[in-house]
């Protein structure tokens, strides 16, 4: 039998709630697995689909989260454990959404948009 490292992240200190602040009215729902920013500690990163090949990263400030609600626990094929999240932040909060893609021009990857407009139809 072999032994397995564990290893634990922690996501976030613990904080106690103020549910005076929370109101679906006052806030926006995401969902995904958060991690801390590796460079900035007041802010976190939100991985919207972990499992995912093609996936969305939101960059969020620590002070717009105004509630954390932990759904469900994913575990991959190798054993590794993912934590997904509802995160509610602070409506009117600046967040900044990134999407890896492949640079290039669309007409290239599909042929032109003839061959794509035929497809469709």
């Amino acid at each position: 039998m072999e032994i397995k490292d564990i290893v634990i992240k922690e996501i976030f200190p613990i904080e106690k709630f103020n549910f005076n602040k929370f109101s679906e009215e006052n806030s926006t729902c995401f969902t995904g697995s958060p991690i801390q920013h590796p460079y900035e500690d007041d802010k976190f990163i939100l991985i919207c689909d972990p499992l995912s090949d093609h996936t969305q990263f939101i960059e969020f400030s620590k002070s717009d989260m105004i509630f954390l609600e932990e759904l469900q626990s994913i575990v991959t094929n190798k054993g590794e454990n993912v934590t997904i999240t509802k995160v509610w932040i602070k409506s009117g909060s600046l967040a900044l959404r990134y999407e890896p893609f492949i640079v290039g021009k669309t007409k290239d990857y599909f042929g032109g948009f003839n061959k794509l407009t035929k497809k469709i139809t």
